[in-house]
């Protein structure tokens, strides 16, 4: 065979694999979970195996730890199609589908087998409100239990409403718990907490124990309020548009590694966040349990918060159908 064949066979053979090999759909994915965090390494997990499935059709790139900056900067790119999926907690949730910041009414949950019950029964029902918005919920995941962290030791109500607490800025129900509680609240993004924290603009943070040690917030405080005070979901979401164009056979593969994944990542979540509490206490952070009475104010004042923001933030009926959809938990959980 004559070498300017066999060279072009072989550039032929090259270029047809490289075009085989070009991925079809491209889906960028934004989120703050950083890098090596439980949340990221779900994701890897279940991206790969959504690449493998369809033979590198379908090939995701993912900018973890805020790169492409706060929740709100993310939702904004989603829409631009910019990104085409997003990892997303409360402020990101709040302004695709805010009817889910029903979740995170103060202690609307006691425990994480309500919530696993209540995301089982009403997947569905919140998915309608992301698709009214042009978006695809692919999954609902956890922030987790969310508690109270201070630089100076806080034993009741009295004594929080003098600390100075950051809170989540375009953040409701967060805003509007605070303000229940008599707290002042001091908004500000997530990137800008710990430079916050550092400064001692402000003294006082709420999260969960796993984002507290992510986030590297764990170095600035001092106490715990061992509370927890709310749940906070997060969601991974998709532009309709772009699932819309994906081949119903793929858009099934997502669907299909977020099922394989996901009671062993909630699971790992919430194991993840009792290994950071352990993980903090064990450097030197200290525990501040409340009395009953103190807690029992919190509680009757955060009740004003739920019925406050119905109407507003979310409907009530679909209030009622979550608290409905606990008591039913809690009925079966008694027989």
């Amino acid at each position: 065979m004559k070498r300017g064949v066999l060279g072009g066979l072989i550039f032929a053979f090259l270029f047809n694999f490289e075009v085989f090999s070009q991925p079809r759909y491209v889906i960028k994915m934004g989120t703050l979970a950083p890098e090596g965090s439980t949340w990221m390494n779900m994701w890897k997990g279940v991206s790969k195996w959504v690449e493998e499935k369809t033979k590198g059709e379908i090939k995701f790139v993912t900018y973890p730890g805020g790169v492409m900056g706060d929740e709100p900067d993310m939702v904004r790119k989603l829409k631009l199609d910019q990104l085409q999926m997003g990892g997303f907690t409360v402020n990101g949730i709040y302004m695709i589908a805010p009817e889910m910041l029903v979740l995170e009414l103060p202690f609307l949950f006691k425990d994480y087998g309500e919530i696993n019950y209540v995301r089982k029964k009403l997947f569905d029902r919140f998915n309608e409100f992301f698709l009214k918005r042009g978006f695809v919920l692919i999954a609902w995941i956890d922030q987790g239990l969310i508690r109270m962290y201070t630089k100076e030791r806080v034993e009741n109500l009295e004594q929080l409403r003098k600390q100075k607490m950051w809170v989540w800025a375009g953040e409701p129900v967060a805003i509007e718990t605070f303000k229940a509680w008599g707290v002042n609240p001091i908004p500000a993004s997530v990137p800008e907490a710990l430079p916050s924290l550092q400064t001692g603009l402000v003294n006082a943070i709420y999260t969960s124990p796993l984002a507290c040690v992510a986030l590297q917030w764990y170095t600035q405080i001092k106490y715990i309020i061992d509370l927890d005070i709310r749940y906070e979901p997060a969601v991974v979401v998709e532009n309709k548009s772009t699932y819309d164009k994906t081949p119903k056979e793929y858009q099934k593969y997502v669907r299909e590694a977020m099922e394989i994944f996901l009671d062993d990542f909630l699971r790992e979540i919430q194991q993840s966040n009792v290994k950071s509490l352990v993980g903090m206490y064990e450097q030197g952070i200290k525990p501040v349990k409340w009395s009953e009475d103190e807690v029992k104010k919190l509680e009757e004042l955060s009740r004003k918060v739920w019925y406050d923001l119905a109407d507003k933030l979310y409907p009530r009926e679909l209030l009622e159908e979550v608290i409905k959809t606990i008591e039913e938990y809690r009925r079966e959980v008694k027989k």
